[in-house]
């Protein structure tokens, strides 16, 4: 096999010698590697890529520029001087075969401009001689699809080319490293906003082709012309000029298509901002809280804005959106707080009664009181091999988050894993059933009450419960207190404060 490339060849800027002209992207791929200066491919991006170069009703883009170093030192002399016409055999086995190309006169430059053809040889090709200095992630898509043997049209695709040909040496690998580094450094891009004003703002431009050229849906091109109309109108100083960028940053973000919940989030956001004292106005920070507005979040909304402004978010520079909600809810995320009831063991009756209790309470509190999961540790069920039941209940109470007990009888058990809970620094609630002394005189009452509790004891804070209507009485302790031990403890929000 003999890949055949064709086309003219120049002296340019100076005394580089550029070979341009077009070929298929199967070829181009085939015939080259990235070079040692180019970076990893962004895998992610070549998907949208491909999707773009198979799909797009507007499929353009730049010419692929190639290095080629010429082991034969002779190469660039034969070619340039020593014959206009004919083939050129060179040592490593690539031939060059050119031809005069004559301008009109009018135009007034020199007849130096060849025709060329480059011929190379199935066992130089295999070396893949060109080196990718731009189009590497075009390319890489074709990469993929030949790895996995496609028939994709892309591959047939005819596109334009440049090749710098140089004699292999240190010069011309610094040379490729060079304009390697020019090419994607000095250009200076337009704005985000200017290339989207000049399609949404151009009459001729349908939904459906808008939609075709971003890549994104109809509905969403018109969600998004209708946000920049509106900021543009209102002109509300924390969204900045960008119009057009932002709403297209806002609408893929929140994946919302309903310009009324935007709208209605945009305004709230502009009332509020000052209030939330964050500093200094970042769009990324405030496309993080439209997101969770728009969601209904308002939880995350207020956790979220006091995150930033606690940690100086505003003066970290580079953070994406994206990013930028990632990492809050990484260190964020909802984790599982465990719950441990030390009781005495009154009957196998009330021990089920206690289950059951705790397991609806807490599972009430877990969906309507905090922005967390809750977790009963199942009270004096054990499932598994026999163990000893002490070293059990140790490693539940070291593992739980909130240790509960119920002091009534002064369960001898229940005073020490009262006392372990306390040695490892778990918060702690204390319940007890109230005996009945409203018939009794006082100072009997208080002697009947303080026997209970051993004397070293008797100073920690319990609350009552009524021995007969226990099971709502305790449910009422538990929705009450469970919030504000979380909050207090480990910054758990209470659902009923962003309300």
């Amino acid at each position: 096999m003999v890949m055949k490339l064709t086309g003219i060849i120049e002296d340019v800027f100076n005394g580089r010698t550029i070979f341009r002209g077009y070929a298929t992207l199967k070829y181009l791929a085939i015939a080259s590697k990235p070079g040692e200066y180019q970076r990893e491919a962004d895998v992610r991006r070549l998907p949208e890529i491909k999707k773009f170069m198979e799909r797009s009703q507007f499929t353009f883009f730049p010419e692929l520029i190639f290095g080629l170093q010429l082991t034969d030192p002779t190469a660039l002399q034969k070619l340039k001087y020593e014959q206009d016409r004919g083939t050129i055999l060179l040592s490593d086995g690539i031939k060059l075969a050119k031809a005069k190309f004559v301008f009109e006169t009018i135009i007034g430059e020199s007849p130096k401009t060849k025709m060329l053809s480059i011929q190379i040889p199935d066992e130089i090709i295999s070396q893949k001689p060109l080196t990718r200095l731009d189009g590497n992630h075009r390319l890489n898509v074709i990469d993929d699809l030949l790895k996995e043997g496609s028939d994709s049209k892309l591959l047939n695709m005819i596109v334009p080319f440049s090749i710098l040909m140089q004699i292999k040496d240190n010069d011309a690998q610094q040379s490729e490293s060079a304009f390697f580094y020019l090419i994607n450094s000095k250009a200076e891009s337009l704005t985000s906003e200017e290339n989207l004003s000049a399609i949404f703002n151009n009459k001729s431009f349908s939904p459906s082709l808008k939609a075709n050229l971003l890549n994104i849906s109809e509905e969403q091109i018109e969600c998004i012309d209708m946000v920049a109309l509106f900021l543009k109108q209102s002109d509300l100083e924390i969204y900045g000029k960008a119009y057009f960028s932002f709403a297209l940053e806002l609408v893929q973000f929140t994946q919302s298509y309903s310009y009324k919940q935007l709208q209605k989030a945009i305004i709230y956001l502009s009332g509020e901002y000052d209030e939330l004292n964050i500093g200094v106005n970042s769009i990324e920070i405030i496309l993080v809280l439209l997101k969770y507005l728009v969601d209904g979040n308002k939880i995350d909304y207020k956790r979220f804005a006091k995150w930033v402004k606690s940690n100086d978010i505003v003066k970290v520079d580079g953070l994406h959106h994206t990013k930028l909600i990632e990492i809050y809810e990484h260190i964020h995320r909802r984790r599982e707080y465990n719950v441990f009831v030390a009781m005495p063991y009154i009957s196998f009756k009330r021990v089920n009664d206690f289950n059951n209790l705790f397991t609806e309470v807490i599972e009430e509190i877990s969906e309507k009181k905090v922005a967390a999961k809750v977790k009963l540790t199942p009270i004096m069920r054990f499932r598994g091999n026999s163990q000893r039941i002490d070293s059990r209940l140790i490693k539940c109470i070291k593992k739980c988050d909130i240790f509960i007990a119920d002091l009534t009888r002064c369960n001898d058990n229940v005073i020490f894993e009262v006392g372990l809970a306390e040695g490892n620094n778990k918060p702690i609630l204390l319940i007890k059933a109230e005996s009945d002394t409203s018939q009794m005189p006082f100072d009997e009452a208080e002697l009947k009450l303080k026997e209970q509790v051993p004397f070293d004891m008797d100073k920690l804070q319990w609350i009552p419960y009524s021995s007969s209507g226990y099971y709502n009485d305790i449910k009422n302790i538990m929705r009450n207190n469970i919030p504000i031990i979380l909050k207090e403890n480990y910054d758990v929000p209470i659902i009923e404060d962003y309300k």
